[in-house]
């Protein structure tokens, strides 16, 4: 696809958009019903992700971390899965979710393990000038 036929393409794209806005909830659904039904699995997850991080900006995200962080904080021995459900309940966000809240739990309780390791992030034997 050369550039100018892709430039059409996404002109069509944006007024079908905006048409797909202003149909029923119950339309739009079908809509999304039929587009992910002949999608690979794969692929399926990928848009979701996509399709997520735009709902739920970077910003709703560093939230959820910093939430998450303290949980960990007062519990280490709490698992991800757990610390991703108490977050799911409190924050009374779909359970469709869930694993996108778990991937997220394991790199919080990941990056609070990490920081808390012999060495790691340690400047006290670098060089003063």
């Amino acid at each position: 696809m050369d550039n100018n036929e892709y430039l059409e393409q996404k002109v069509h794209v944006k007024r079908s958009a905006i048409w797909l806005s202003m149909l029923p909830e119950s339309l739009q659904i079908e809509f999304f019903r039929i587009f992910v039904s002949g999608l690979p699995d794969d692929h399926k997850v990928r848009i979701l992700n996509k399709f997520v991080n735009m709902v739920y900006p970077q910003l709703r995200w560093k939230k959820t971390e910093l939430w998450m962080e303290k949980r960990f904080i007062k519990d280490m021995s709490k698992s991800p899965r757990q610390v991703a459900s108490m977050y799911l309940m409190y924050s009374k966000i779909n359970t469709k979710m869930a694993p996108k809240i778990i991937v997220l739990a394991q790199k919080v309780k990941d990056r609070l393990r990490k920081r808390s390791q012999p060495g790691v992030n340690d400047h006290s034997h670098s060089k003063k000038a």
